[in-house]
């Protein structure tokens, strides 16, 4: 009894591991043949530059589990990628050995290891962050490869199979130097500087968020001017408008509602030295 309690132990534990880890996408047939039905889902939701891993692709490979080999990326226009960009910044997941260690008798200590395959994640694509990959669509050529228990191997390579479309990056900050800064109702001395935008792709323009009956910016620049005729509620009145930087590219805004402060006044104002962060 002791015997087949421990038998049934050490089966349940080892059923328990291997319970995620590679199930034949075939159970019918695991005839000798090249993988077939290889499948993508389209990313639509990437950042140029930004990392990405794709989702998990529908195959059949016959009852073996295959291995995945990135062969080329074109862009939209169809110039291929340089091989040391696939080389530094892609990858592609494959399958990876996992050994279970398990005691098969508690009073000698014998234990009895299990070889695994962990295939979580097989034939996601992945691409690291700071790469150079700017805003467009590419496409991916992926091999398959299936060996079987007699040694037949057998390739496929997809063309296009993936394709993924690398959105424009968006503004991650937005300072005016100085951060405080008085403008005039006098119709002269009533415009800031224009603003430094940090990160995301330079094809962007400006807008108000609010407080557009005190000012206006210009679309290009993201110079704020005090409108004509505004006069201040007090002597100075301080805002700081809602500046939203906006892709040219997809029309995706991203608001700052601490880029400035804003003095309006009559008579120049000494306004402190702010350091906005």
């Amino acid at each position: 009894m002791k015997r087949l309690l421990l038998i049934f132990m050490t089966t349940t534990i080892f059923l328990g591991c291997v319970e995620d880890t590679y199930v034949s996408d075939s159970i019918l047939s695991n005839t000798p043949q090249v993988a077939t039905d290889l499948k993508y889902t389209t990313s639509i939701l990437a950042r140029e530059f930004g990392a990405v891993i794709s989702a998990q692709p529908t195959y059949n490979s016959y009852g073996v589990v295959p291995t995945f080999e990135i062969v080329a990326v074109h862009d939209e226009n169809g110039n291929a990628i340089d091989q040391n960009i696939i080389d530094e910044y892609l990858s592609i997941v494959n399958k990876t050995e996992q050994i279970l260690t398990v005691e098969i008798d508690r009073e000698t200590e014998e234990t009895k290891d299990f070889i695994t395959e962990n295939t979580s994640n097989l034939g996601s694509i992945i691409i690291n962050t700071n790469n150079p990959l700017a805003l467009g669509t590419y496409s991916f050529d992926i091999k398959m490869t299936s060996t079987f228990d007699g040694g037949e191997v057998f390739e496929n390579v997809f063309d296009s199979v993936y394709e993924i479309y690398l959105g424009p990056g968006l503004a991650t900050g937005l300072r005016y130097i100085s951060g405080g800064q008085n403008l005039l109702t006098d119709g002269v001395n009533n415009t800031t500087t224009a603003p430094i935008v940090f990160g995301g792709n330079p094809d962007i323009r400006f807008e108000l968020g609010d407080n557009e009956d005190k000012f206006s910016i210009n679309a290009e620049t993201g110079v704020i001017t005090l409108n004509s005729g505004y006069a201040p509620s007090e002597e100075p009145e301080i805002v700081s408008p809602i500046i939203n930087v906006v892709s040219n590219v997809t029309d995706e805004a991203v608001s700052f509602n601490d880029a400035i402060s804003i003095y309006i006044s009559n008579d120049p104002f000494d306004v402190p030295n702010l350091q906005l962060i």
